[in-house]
């Protein structure tokens, strides 16, 4: 950089490969993402750290005086859990399907919710669900959005978002039967009642601003989608309607008897599984 002038200097500059930015990296990919990693992959601080030692003590110094003002806040209880809610990039994940189910409850009139699984990064274990442990499940600060569609236009928003990664949306409101890839597609939609979607009827769909935004790989879709059909809601976020939903029971959530994951009534079936190439159940690293 040229300070006086405020400029960068091409010249002197150079392009660096990407690199993992986060704190602790596992030891047999040197990424923070668990779901390429081996059984005997170890946890370990990342090397690049070591080159910045200063700095990282200097930014450790004033973690402990903010994690003691937030101390309040993160042990906060919301709810309860029965038992635990595991997530996964497979097939259902509990803490997405049970996510999607407070985004449709947070929104009165709408038909149906559907949650990129991306949007979850750790399972719900049984007991007092903290706003701390809420956090870690959901840390993305997504908004509730809207989006008009037709059933048709509806499937073809899921087709999309599946086959961009292979991830398997999670859904309230409708039943998604798909088949599992490559790629994963939508076999059926069902309301409620067990009817499939009419193809050309509207349907008020609970979203996310990032997915409404085109996040994971929706934006072909949404693009075509007039803009007066498409809103971002002045109030309201994902992890707020889970904070509302956890807190509307005085009874555990995800009890033997009211179970997120039905086998009887499934939010998701899924045909010629597992799907995302048979991989266990994703397990994200935080620290």
């Amino acid at each position: 950089l040229d300070l006086e002038a405020g400029k960068v200097i091409s010249s002197a500059s150079r392009a660096l490969p990407p690199a993992p930015a986060c704190h602790d990296i596992f030891s047999d990919t040197g990424s923070c993402d668990a779901s390429q990693t081996s059984p005997d992959s170890r946890v370990i601080v990342n090397p690049l750290l070591s080159r910045h030692r200063a700095l990282v003590e200097q930014a450790a110094a004033f973690i402990p005086g903010y994690r003691e003002d937030l101390k309040h806040t993160e042990q906060r209880v919301l709810g309860k859990l029965a038992r635990p809610l595991l997530h996964s990039l497979a097939g259902s994940s509990g803490p997405g399907l049970l996510t999607a189910r407070a985004m449709l409850l947070a929104v009165p009139g709408a038909d149906l919710a559907i949650l990129n699984p991306r949007a979850v990064r750790a399972d719900l274990p049984a007991g007092d669900v903290t706003y701390g442990r809420l956090f870690s499940a959901l840390p993305f600060e997504n908004r509730l959005a809207t989006a008009k569609l037709t059933g048709a236009e509806l499937k073809a928003l899921l087709n999309a978002g599946m086959s961009y990664r292979g991830d398997i949306f999670q859904v309230a409101g409708v039943r998604l039967t798909a088949r599992c890839g490559p790629p994963p597609s939508v076999l059926g939609l069902q309301d409620r009642r067990g009817r499939p979607l009419d193809p050309k009827k509207f349907y008020r769909v609970v979203l996310s601003d990032y997915l409404l935004s085109g996040g994971d790989g929706l934006g072909p879709v949404l693009e075509k989608i007039p803009a007066h059909r498409k809103r971002v809601l002045p109030e309201g976020t994902v992890r707020g309607a889970m904070e509302q939903l956890l807190g509307s029971s005085n009874k555990p959530a995800n009890s033997a008897d009211a179970p997120v994951l039905s086998t009887s009534q499934p939010q998701l079936v899924l045909e010629g599984g597992p799907c995302n190439a048979g991989k266990t159940p994703v397990r994200y690293l935080c620290r």
